[in-house]
């Protein structure tokens, strides 16, 4: 798979959903202004119908949309660990491998929906596991902070291994103390060519940083 990594530009918008798309789905997207995709990482070793495929990606670059590669969620109420941020982020690491995701690549950790009473040195554990396994095949551990996450801002910046924040469109979503988010969700209820989706913006973070993602070369 042709590419290479780039730093998303400050304003740059993309936009983020669960549905493969065809190339013709993915010209509308960039004929409506999108500069890039975000789509899924499986928690199995192995891609699974339905989440990113090469084919799908060669479609997005082709189209000129930059990619941006975040893994599934455990389903809701899930009671994260330092063995299962040890798993999920082998196998998000290996998955992007085989897809041919460029090493230098953030790839995204999706924290949110996290059982209640969940001690908040096992979500710690979860994600510096999670951002050391995909460390291993090369590529940048980052984080999606969705609703019901854990953590409190100041945990979120001081405590984990990473430098890489995307905030939720949720209400509810903290927002990492003092480096703040480098990548803003905009929930909303729209579609292209028949494909939900969500708008994300880039923005530099408080502390001069930016995303890494996949384009064309």
């Amino acid at each position: 798979m042709s590419g290479k990594t780039g730093i998303a530009p400050h304003g740059a918008t993309f936009f983020d959903c669960d549905s493969p798309l065809s190339a013709a789905a993915a010209r509308a997207f960039r004929s409506a202004g999108f500069s890039g995709a975000a789509r899924y990482l499986s928690l199995t070793m192995g891609q699974i119908e339905g989440d990113l495929s090469t084919g799908e990606c060669a479609i997005l670059l082709a189209a000129g949309l930059a990619i941006v590669p975040v893994q599934h969620v455990r389903r809701a109420g899930w009671v994260p660990s330092a063995l299962t941020g040890a798993h999920d982020g082998r196998a998000a690491g290996w998955n992007a491998g085989q897809l041919g995701v460029p090493k230098g690549v953030c790839l995204w950790l999706d924290l949110e929906g996290v059982a209640a009473n969940v001690q908040s040195r096992d979500v710690i554990g979860h994600v510096n596991s999670w951002v050391g396994a995909v460390g291993q095949f090369g590529y940048v551990g980052a984080l999606y902070v969705g609703a019901n996450c854990a953590l409190t801002p100041v945990q979120l910046y001081n405590d984990l291994a990473t430098e890489h924040y995307w905030r939720s469109g949720s209400e509810s979503a903290p927002t990492p103390a003092k480096r703040g988010a480098q990548i803003l969700q905009r929930i909303e209820n729209k579609s292209i060519a028949d494909i939900g989706y969500d708008t994300d913006t880039v923005q530099m973070d408080h502390l001069g940083g930016l995303p890494v993602w996949w384009i064309a070369g």
